[in-house]
């Protein structure tokens, strides 16, 4: 967790000293460029292991439910394929300058490579998936008097990463509306951004599963420490009322 927590830290930092280096010029552009798509793979990673941390929050949310597992693992699967493609059929179009600002170098792509341009619409055919799961397991369970008696805890960190889970969807969403609406060179700014709120609530949406996790682990031994066997051979009043006396002294 902790590598997935510092690793868009450790991309941002070596973007900034690359991009923002005093000697920078146009005959760097090759370096730029191979530098950018190790960048941009890089970051589509850690991106999809996020995606994964959500894949894994639906499961504990479902019950570990073989069906919805599974559509969600094919529909990763197709998502992974698609920005995959997209972006392997877009680095040959790479092309880099570094006098866009006068006296202040600055590599930057000259304009937008054909397939980059939808490169958000599968992240958000998928995130999309998760928010329709997610709105029906969270009308479940407020619904449910049962649930929000029996273990209000546990709604409380489900409601806690679904807030986790919001902000990853609105900053995703913010990407694919500007990549699809905006001018190239303002689309990439919020894509450093989306990485890491990506990766920060993708952090914070394990620690909530690990709490969930142990709350339930406590709450099934704080009911089997309540429970309290009686013999039914006994027949004296003296032993029922030595049992009632432990049965209420345990529940304190």
């Amino acid at each position: 967790m902790y590598k997935h927590r510092y690793f868009g830290l450790v991309c941002v930092v070596i973007e900034g000293i690359a991009f923002f280096s005093d000697r920078i010029t146009n005959r760097l552009y090759v370096v730029y460029s191979s530098l950018e798509i190790f960048l941009t793979m890089v970051k589509l990673t850690a991106v999809l292991t996020s995606e994964l941390v959500l894949l894994l929050w639906i499961f504990v949310m479902y019950n570990g439910s073989k069906r919805v597992t599974g559509f969600l693992g094919l529909l990763f699967l197709g998502e992974a394929a698609a920005v995959y493609t997209m972006l392997g059929k877009s680095f040959p179009e790479i092309q880099a300058r570094s006098d866009f600002l006068p006296d202040a170098p600055f590599c930057a792509m000259r304009h937008a490579p054909g397939f980059i341009m939808h490169y958000w619409i599968p992240i958000m055919i998928y995130n999309a998936a998760i928010f329709c799961l997610i709105a029906a397991k969270g009308v479940e369970i407020l619904t449910s008097s049962h649930t929000r008696v029996s273990n209000p805890v546990l709604i409380d960190v489900y409601l806690k990463s679904t807030t986790n889970f919001v902000i990853m969807f609105s900053v995703y969403l913010l990407c694919c509306i500007f990549w699809l609406s905006a001018e190239f060179a303002l689309a990439q700014i919020p894509v450093v951004l989306a990485l890491s709120l990506s990766i920060t609530n993708a952090s914070n949406l394990l620690l909530h599963l690990r709490e969930a996790y142990y709350l339930q682990v406590g709450h099934d031994r704080e009911l089997r420490r309540k429970v309290v066997y009686v013999d039914p051979r006994a027949s004296n009043s003296n032993e029922w009322m030595y049992e009632l006396r432990e049965l209420k002294w345990k529940r304190r």
